[in-house]
Parts: C-alpha cells; sequence; structure tokens
C-alpha cells in the first residue's frame, strides 16, 4: 500500500489533535480554519499538491466530500 490513510478518532478533548501534532514528518492542517477548508473544498486536488509528504488532516468531518476524493486516490 503506497498510500495508507489513518482515522483517529475519540471523546472531545481526549488528545487527539496533541498526538497528531506530536508526530515528526508530518504537516499538520486544521480544516477548521477557513482558508483551508475553502481550498480544500473548492478544489482538492490542488490542496492536497500544497502537500507533497504525509499530512494529517485535523477536523476532516467538516468536509466530507474530502474523504471520497481521497478515497479515489489511494
Amino acid at each position: 500500500m503506497s498510500n495508507p490513510v489513518v482515522t483517529l478518532i475519540g471523546s472531545r478533548q481526549a488528545g487527539k489533535a496533541t498526538l497528531a501534532r506530536s508526530l515528526q514528518d508530518y504537516d499538520y492542517v486544521k480544516l477548521e480554519a477557513s482558508e483551508n477548508r475553502e481550498c480544500a473544498t473548492e478544489d482538492p486536488k490542488a490542496f492536497f499538491t500544497a502537500y507533497l509528504h504525509k499530512v494529517i488532516l485535523d477536523e476532516i468531518q467538516r468536509i466530507p466530500e474530502l474523504l471520497s476524493y481521497i478515497q479515489l486516490q489511494c
């Protein structure tokens, strides 16, 4: 598998984002930020082109259509 995807789920305020941000060699993108959400929604291909290696997408549930795009790419 060349493009693995992992989903981290859990209760609110349980430390998921803290754990994710602690991973080295990953870009971290908070999709709660309107400029990130807008870019990911309008042009997912261009959005992912900005992240040339591993990326963590925090709050991805705010853009459910992005999950379909990821599924087709992996």
